[in-house]
């Protein structure tokens, strides 16, 4: 208020400066997250950037049971 009361365009940009720099601050945080999803749950697999290791990604049995119910998958024999 007191810049407001002294400088009115001053306060206006000071206003229109703070809100562009808060909105690109959490467009950035967004991109960051999706960043980082696509790397962790990249193709199924879990990336731990830690160790640098992936795993598989874990399914709830009920899931996997239907998947299988639904696509009637059969279980394939062992290649040698």
């Amino acid at each position: 208020m007191e810049l407001f009361q002294k400088d009115p365009a001053a306060a206006n940009k000071y206003l229109t400066d703070y809100c562009l720099s808060n909105a690109q601050a959490v467009i950035d945080a967004w991109w960051k997250l999706g960043d980082n999803l696509m790397v962790k749950f990249s193709k199924l697999w879990i990336y731990d950037s830690k160790t640098r290791k992936r795993s598989p990604l874990p399914f709830p049995d009920w899931y996997l049971r239907m998947l299988v119910e639904t696509n009637k998958l059969q279980p394939q024999s062992e290649k040698k």
